[in-house]
């Protein structure tokens, strides 16, 4: 290994203490979305949700996703990505 690689022990213990270590490397990003997202549903006053639609909607998504190998490596080629920092 060359100093200008990453080593992968250090990598590991890196994404362990960012709470992002995945047993497998394909497995999608822990980004604690379902958390917060349920933490709004069952403590807002003023927002309904839907459950059913929720899930008719996350099902569609992803559907989608996979459809089109669209991920987050990938987003920001998408077309209403901004090209330049200044869009």
């Amino acid at each position: 290994m060359s100093d200008d690689e990453a080593d992968p022990e250090l990598l590991a213990l890196l994404r362990q203490s960012l709470g992002i270590a995945t047993s497998n490397v394909n497995a999608p990003a822990e980004t604690k979305v379902i958390e917060g997202a349920e933490y709004i549903y069952n403590n807002s006053i003023d927002i309904a949700l839907d459950t059913r639609g929720c899930k008719v909607a996350a099902n569609t998504i992803w559907t989608l996703m996979q459809e089109k190998e669209y991920s987050t490596k990938t987003w920001s080629t998408h077309e209403l990505h901004p090209k330049a920092k200044t869009e």
